[in-house]
């Protein structure tokens, strides 16, 4: 089941209705997710993958959310990016120890209303050469992720990347795009290779103009 435990949504097991109920494990955050409400299961969950429903309410919508347990009802396979949507900081860190790096113009929007959920974005905007967020990410060395993240861009933006490289700037897999509009969801499936750390971008080449690229609720999985 889950509950509300005070801004949280946590998650307890059991074999039976009657307990024993376990210990609460933390599944969402009012830190990575403001105004969080809900955790209803959707009956859509099956063989360890768990959907469910929460709301938020800057701006309001209901998403629908997914985790895994094991047989034991640990929770899995979590994200491993930090501060995926922003919300735990108001500036940009250098990319290491759980922070966003970017190459200047850049920075978080606190803004409400330009965000995809929540209170915050990033962002980047310029008027010449490749700027980018990326943030630094451990993995386990040959396996198999997957990358996904919400960017909207200006209208006029022409050559924009998100993937995953390593911390050299070789690029490991990406998505390329054009002018995104409306907040869009891209994915990007990753093998690590022999990395044990590999770098996470959202970014864009521009020579044509002003051009900007907001990201926001970027997650790195196990396949």
């Amino acid at each position: 089941m889950m509950t509300l435990s005070g801004p949280d949504i946590v998650l307890r097991t059991a074999t039976s209705p009657q307990g024993t109920w376990s210990a609460p494990q933390l599944v969402a955050s009012a830190a990575d997710y403001p105004g969080l409400y809900g955790g209803y299961i959707h009956p859509w969950s099956k063989d360890g993958v768990i959907s469910f429903t929460m709301s938020q309410w800057s701006p309001y919508n209901v998403y629908l959310m997914r985790m895994q347990i094991d047989r034991q009802g640990r929770i899995v396979n979590p994200n491993l990016v930090a501060n995926p949507s922003f919300e735990r900081a108001d500036a940009i860190g250098d990319g290491t120890n759980g922070t966003w790096a970017c190459t200047p113009n850049c920075g978080i929007d606190t803004a409400p209303a330009s965000s995809f959920s929540g209170d915050h974005n990033a962002f980047v905007r310029y008027n010449q050469g490749w700027r980018n967020l990326s943030q630094d990410v451990s993995v386990q060395p040959g396996t198999k992720y997957r990358l996904t993240g919400y960017i909207r861009t200006s209208a006029n933006s022409d050559n924009g990347y998100f993937g995953a490289r390593t911390t050299a700037g070789v690029v490991l897999s990406e998505a390329h795009f054009v002018s995104v509009g409306p907040w869009t969801r891209f994915t990007v499936d990753v093998d690590s290779g022999a990395n044990s750390t590999i770098q996470v971008y959202a970014g864009v080449w521009t020579n044509s103009g002003d051009i900007w690229l907001q990201l926001d609720d970027v997650a790195l999985v196990r396949r």
